[in-house]
């Protein structure tokens, strides 16, 4: 065996080389016709979908509220959007959290969001507060102000959605571009 890209196998001479696999002197792949099949791709496998909301607590001055997340688990140390639990009530959630009621909650078009493993469905909903300036400040909780953007750690998704906010005619509100809004009463 004088070829240094030939190994023995058993006996036979296998040839290693970009497109060429020889056993016994005959291409098995030729042989049979399915050269353009092989190397085979895995069949790709479903990835489960996850649900999510995500919320987008903006004061009268602009500032969205932002929450670090904890170290270990998705986005671990970054800053997010406060997600209530499933089924959570979000005006309760935020009277309880903040201390505020919301003046207007719209709904945005869901957002999606793949990973490794799964994809993520984000429903984001933007609340309105007013006299938030005494509000969850510190200890995991920042206002972000999203036209002065300082640098943080953000999820990618979440820097998203917080780019896509323009203030509506006027100052008061928010509406993203290009997406559905619906009004949902507080």
């Amino acid at each position: 065996m004088n070829d240094p890209s030939a190994t023995e196998d058993g006996g036979s001479t296998v040839e290693l080389s970009v497109g060429r696999v020889v056993h016994g002197g005959h291409c098995v792949a030729r042989l049979d016709g399915r050269q353009a099949e092989l190397p085979a791709r895995r069949p790709r496998r479903e990835r489960p979908l996850r649900h999510a909301t995500m919320l987008l607590v903006r004061d009268e001055a602009g500032r969205v509220l932002l929450q670090r997340r904890p170290v270990d688990g998705l986005w671990g140390g970054l800053w997010g959007l406060p997600e209530p639990d499933d089924g959570q009530d979000v005006a309760l959630w935020c009277e309880t959290r903040l201390g505020l009621r919301p003046a207007t909650i719209k709904a945005l078009a869901p957002v999606r969001h793949g990973f490794t493993h799964f994809e993520l469905e984000i429903r984001p909903l933007c609340l309105e507060v007013d006299g938030a300036r005494n509000a969850m400040a510190g200890d995991g909780w920042l206002w972000y102000n999203p036209r002065s953007p300082a640098r943080i750690g953000l999820a990618a998704v979440v820097e998203r959605l917080l780019e896509s906010l323009e203030p509506q005619p006027g100052g008061d509100g928010l509406t993203a571009p290009g997406r559905a809004t619906q009004e949902i009463d507080p």
